[in-house]
């Protein structure tokens, strides 16, 4: 009888271990964090060798005077369709109180495009955060389920 109930306890351990599982990237980070993308996968080559397809990496939330000429920062990419982009920022430009960067991928010859004012890639609005951690390789994971529910919808 005692071993029935000890069963029933580890289920229960189990069941709330993958409830916060569950929760934490949707709530806990993204309030930690301070961004409403707190994990990403990176999908393509252009931050290589820092960054390799596969990677996930952690986003930290930050205001405009954190973000530093060679930081890696996450962005809604206007340039892209608002798409989300990892790159880093080579250039930071201050236009009439507002902070502009222009961001290169490591790989690529060229910066981004400069949409604002023909000097920035991003403006602060545009950016997530700035790349705190990398985790070499879980990301495939995501990427394979991606692929998967795409071939087989």
């Amino acid at each position: 009888m005692q071993s029935k109930a000890r069963g029933h306890v580890e289920l229960l351990y189990l069941v709330v271990l993958a409830a916060i599982a569950a929760v934490a990237p949707r709530v806990i980070l993204p309030m930690t964090l301070k961004t409403d993308v707190p994990l990403a996968v990176i999908e393509s080559g252009s931050m290589e060798p820092t960054l390799h397809v596969g990677d996930l990496v952690i986003i930290r939330g930050v205001s405009p005077g954190e973000v530093k000429q060679d930081d890696i920062i996450v962005f809604r990419a206007r340039f892209l369709g608002g798409s989300l982009t990892v790159h880093r920022v080579i250039r930071i430009i201050h236009l009439d109180n507002v902070t502009l960067y222009r961001t290169k991928g490591d790989a690529n010859f060229l910066p981004d495009p400069a949409v604002y004012s023909g000097l920035g890639s991003v403006s602060e609005d545009d950016v997530v955060g700035k790349v705190i951690v990398r985790i070499p390789l879980i990301g495939y994971i995501t990427l394979g389920f991606t692929k998967l529910l795409i071939r087989n919808p």
